[in-house]
């Protein structure tokens, strides 16, 4: 209810997309300081919780690895193609 309204998007590019260097609405990328935007949450997809968590996993080896790594980069040209064929 007293979530911001780019709450939802920072939460979707922390957990996907680990090449954003600012999180929408001034959140924070880490995950316990104060102004994390997963302390927005009310709730979370079930069907999300495991790719969330393996993102969470591959993007701090990345980080640690100095490989720059981001899960909705590798699933765009996918979804891209689902939803070509979709919707032509």
């Amino acid at each position: 209810e007293d979530a911001q309204d780019e709450a939802a998007a920072a939460v979707g590019m922390w957990l996907f997309d680990g090449s954003v260097e600012n999180l929408p609405g001034g959140y924070d990328k880490g995950e316990l300081s104060p102004n994390s935007p997963v302390k927005e949450l009310k709730s979370f997809p079930q069907d999300l919780v495991l790719v969330g968590r393996s993102s969470i996993l591959i993007k701090g080896l990345s980080n640690r690895l100095n490989i720059p790594w981001s899960l909705a980069k590798e699933w765009a040209p996918i979804a891209r193609k689902v939803l070509d064929q979709k919707y032509n």
